[in-house]
């Protein structure tokens, strides 16, 4: 997996990328490899997130009530397999296979600006 930086690329088009790529890997238990470089980090909160996803396997406030609506749909039968019932125990269940599933690889170049 491999964001596309556009000259117009924002905020909103990376949580839209990093949504889709925690749905792959913890929604449809799906092993992927994410490849971030530098060149593809235009601002310092992108660089935060990326951190976050590192530590934690999330990046805050980044599903809304919609999404998470449609992470509950897709998690419950392979939550309910593992025992695991309640809401909170769910998305914790869908941490956990973003944690397993995703390898991040960050690419940074030596050489600066």
């Amino acid at each position: 997996f491999q964001i596309e930086i556009s000259k117009n690329y924002g905020t909103s088009d990376w949580h839209d990328d990093i949504k889709r790529l925690l749905m792959r890997v913890g929604g449809n238990a799906k092993e992927v490899t994410f490849l971030l470089a530098d060149t593809q980090i235009p601002k310092e909160s992108f660089l935060e997130d990326t951190s976050s996803l590192l530590n934690n396997g999330e990046v805050p406030n980044l599903f809304n009530a919609e999404d998470k609506t449609q992470i509950l749909e897709v998690c419950s039968a392979p939550a309910a397999q593992s025992g695991r019932a309640g809401q909170a125990e769910i998305f914790a269940f869908f941490n956990e296979q973003c944690r397993k599933n995703m390898h991040l690889i960050l690419a940074l170049s030596p050489i600066g600006e």
